[in-house]
């Protein structure tokens, strides 16, 4: 079986998400200022060097959109609690 055989097999899975949510949790639950949430979120996506499904990146980037561009300001908890419970599926 080839690498590229693979990494396809590995895309239709999906791929480890526990950094988001477990980030996702620590927001929702108050342990973290939303600034910290923030930078923390975007530096993850911006070096996230895994292979994802175009459906995670949609998911992962829902949030933020594009990390480069400028920020909305005020992500909720609620939007935040949304994402982790796709997340988590």
């Amino acid at each position: 079986m080839g690498q590229r055989h693979r990494m396809c097999e590995s895309a239709k899975k999906g791929t480890d998400l526990s950094l988001y949510s477990s980030l996702l949790e620590r927001f929702v639950a108050g342990s973290i200022p939303e600034e910290e949430f923030e930078e923390t979120y975007i530096d993850l996506f911006r070096r996230d060097s895994n292979f994802r499904t175009q459906e995670e990146i949609d998911l992962l980037s829902s949030l933020y959109g594009n990390p480069d561009a400028p920020t909305e300001v005020g992500v909720t908890k609620e939007r935040a609690a949304q994402l982790l419970a796709k997340v988590k599926r």
